[in-house]
C-alpha cells in the first residue's frame, strides 16, 4: 500500500500541498487488472513524472489532476471507477441515470483524499492504517427515518395516484451493494445512496422533491432538465432497464381511474 502524491512536492519537504495524499492499495489493484499498462500506460513510471501539475509536453498537456480525474479515460482513477459502476447492473440503475451535470461535493473528494488525523505523520504503514479505517458497509438511515411510501399524483387526472414503495427500494439498493468495496467506500455517508434519485439535493434525511427542480412544463432552455412527468419516467424506467428488472407497463404503476372516482374528482374541482 502506498500514498499517492497530489503534487510534485512531498509533505516532508515542508511545502503545503492543496489536497491530502491518497492512500492506495496497489496490490489489490494488480489483481483487478490483467496488465500494469492499464494504469502505467506507457512506461513503468510514477504518474507525476509525466503528468506534472501544469501538464508537460511528454504527457501531451494532460495535468496530474486531469490524469487522475478524467471521467471518460480508462487510465484515470475516476474514469476506471465510472466504467466499473456503469457495467455492474446493481450500480447502473443510479449511476447511468444521474445527469452529467451533477456536481461532486467536497465530501466526495475526501473519500480518496483522506486527511491525516491530527498528530499523525507519514510513515510506511500510513496508507494501510487509513484504508483500514474506511467503513465496512454502506451507511444509510434507520428504517424509521426512511419513509415507507411516497404518494405521487402528477398524473392523477387520468390515473390514480402512485404509491411509490420508497423504503423497499432504498433497502434493495443497499442490499445490492453487498460486499462491493467500491460501493462501501463511496457510500460511507448517510444520504449518499439517496443521491441516486435526489441527484442535485444536499445529503440530508429529508432531501427536496423532484418538483423543486423539475417544473411542470418542459424547459426548452435547459435540455438537461426535463419536466416533472418526464423526470419521473426517466428516473424510474431507466433504473428498471439498466438494472435488468422486469419491464413494467403503465398500469403496473398507474391504476386507471374508475368512472366513479373520475366523476368525484371532477365534482370536487367544480
Amino acid at each position: 500500500m502506498v500514498m499517492i502524491k497530489t503534487g510534485e512536492k512531498d509533505l516532508d519537504s515542508g511545502e503545503k500541498i492543496r489536497m491530502s495524499l491518497v492512500p492506495f492499495n496497489h496490490k489489490a489493484h494488480e489483481g483487478y487488472n490483467n496488465t500494469c499498462r492499464v494504469c502505467h500506460h506507457q512506461e513503468m513510471k510514477k504518474c507525476s513524472e509525466c503528468h506534472t501539475l501544469g501538464g508537460s509536453n511528454a504527457a501531451k498537456g494532460v495535468s496530474l489532476e486531469l490524469a487522475m480525474h478524467k471521467k471518460d479515460a480508462d487510465h484515470s482513477c475516476v474514469g476506471c471507477h465510472a466504467t466499473q459502476y456503469t457495467k455492474n447492473k446493481n450500480c447502473a440503475g443510479c449511476h447511468q441515470s444521474t445527469p452529467t451535470t451533477a456536481k461532486m461535493s467536497n465530501r466526495s473528494c475526501e473519500v480518496c483524499h483522506i486527511p491525516l488525523p491530527k498528530g499523525v505523520k507519514l510513515s510506511d504503514n500510513t496508507a494501510q492504517l487509513l484504508l483500514e479505517g474506511r467503513p465496512e458497509k454502506p451507511a444509510t438511515y434507520t428504517q424509521e427515518e426512511i419513509p415507507e411510501k411516497i404518494v405521487i399524483g402528477k398524473l392523477s387526472k387520468k390515473y390514480e395516484s402512485v404509491e411509490f414503495p420508497h423504503r423497499k427500494i432504498v433497502n434493495k439498493i443497499t442490499e445490492n451493494m453487498g460486499d462491493n468495496k467500491l460501493a462501501q467506500y463511496f457510500h460511507a455517508e448517510k444520504g449518499t445512496t439517496c443521491s441516486g434519485c435526489h441527484h442535485n439535493a444536499p445529503l440530508t434525511k429529508q432531501p427536496s422533491g423532484c418538483n423543486s427542480c423539475h417544473t411542470q412544463a418542459f424547459n426548452d432552455k435547459d435540455m438537461h432538465k426535463p419536466g416533472i412527468v418526464g423526470a419521473y419516467h426517466l428516473q424510474c424506467m431507466e433504473c428498471h432497464t439498466t438494472m435488468k428488472i422486469d419491464k413494467v407497463g403503465c398500469k403496473d404503476c398507474h391504476k386507471e381511474k374508475s368512472p366513479q372516482s373520475s366523476a368525484l374528482q371532477k365534482r370536487g374541482n367544480e
